[in-house]
């Protein structure tokens, strides 16, 4: 399985982690989100899904898909950011 960068971004930004502000020598960090939301289908959010570092859900109501990041997608972000990230 090859990620690309902007896949390792997306995942970033849907549980808030801005590394810029990680103070050195952190080793939690409580995502105060988890979810990324779209207004079509994303082929790379699908293939996270796919390999099961992502979830998905639509929202008919407001036209809307939520991707949200899977234990296995937090425990890859952990290994590449050096962090233990806990999900309120």
């Amino acid at each position: 399985m090859k990620l690309s960068l902007n896949q390792i971004d997306d995942m970033r930004h849907a549980v808030g982690l801005e590394v810029s502000k990680l103070r050195k020598g952190q080793r939690k960090y409580t995502a105060y989100r988890n979810h990324f939301v779209a207004s079509v289908r994303s082929d790379e959010w699908d293939e996270l899904c796919f390999h099961g570092l992502a979830d998905w859900a639509a929202d008919e109501k407001w036209n809307q898909i939520f991707y949200k990041v899977t234990p296995d997608g937090l425990k890859l972000l952990e290994y590449i950011y050096g962090v233990s990230i806990e999900v309120m």
